[in-house]
């Protein structure tokens, strides 16, 4: 059974892999909160609250062996923003 399908009640913590799937549950769970991304709210009962600083999630960039010369042009472009804005120390290579 999808996990949109399902009513939740539960007082421990939910881990979610997908986000578009967390507002399903905060919709379901009075207390409930989570982190989403803003477009997947749309539509949605949850609604954004407000922060003093930013909630940064780290993403990353994967692939299945060395990048095809399509994946590395991304690669390179997000290192090229990354670096424009000053933050090129947080650029990891495995």
């Amino acid at each position: 059974m999808s996990l949109l399908q399902l009513k939740i009640a539960t007082t421990k913590a939910i881990r979610v892999q997908i986000s578009s799937q967390v507002n399903k549950i905060v919709e379901q769970l009075p207390a409930a909160f989570g982190l989403a991304q803003i477009e997947n709210l749309r539509g949605s009962r949850a609604v954004e609250l407000s922060t003093d600083y930013p909630i940064e999630r780290e993403l990353n960039l994967v692939t299945l062996g060395d990048p095809s010369p399509g994946a590395q042009a991304v690669i390179d472009a997000v290192r090229a923003v990354v670096a424009s804005d000053g933050i090129e120390s947080q650029i990891k290579t495995q």
